[in-house]
């Protein structure tokens, strides 16, 4: 949980996981955690547009990155619901069997 880091709480407004009863027991690859980041931004969203006189509340996904580590689970699902997604390469267990359907050209 990146909020309880003091180094990063402050570049974060908030931190969800997949053992969270909103999300649990859907587990990643499901979007089901991607679309419970999405409605807690526009719940922080609803708070401040009432302060600055904002009427749009609904987030631009595509505007959305999502960064994650694995093809699978993090950048497939949060592609689907159209955030952009950033995939970090060499941070997983190689010594597990990892397969991809990607071509060469959805990498590039």
């Amino acid at each position: 949980n990146v909020t309880e880091m003091e180094s990063l709480r402050s570049l974060f407004d908030f931190s969800i996981s997949a053992e969270e009863p909103e999300v649990f027991p859907d587990r990643k690859p499901s979007t089901r955690i991607f679309w419970e980041a999405v409605k807690r931004a526009e719940g922080r969203m609803k708070k401040r547009s009432a302060r600055e006189g904002e009427t749009s509340l609904v987030p631009q996904l595509s505007r959305w990155i999502h960064v994650g580590d694995d093809l699978v689970n993090d950048i497939l699902p949060a592609g689907q619901i159209g955030m952009r997604t950033v995939w970090i390469e060499g941070l997983q267990d190689r010594s597990q069997a990892f397969y991809s359907t990607m071509s060469a050209d959805d990498k590039a």
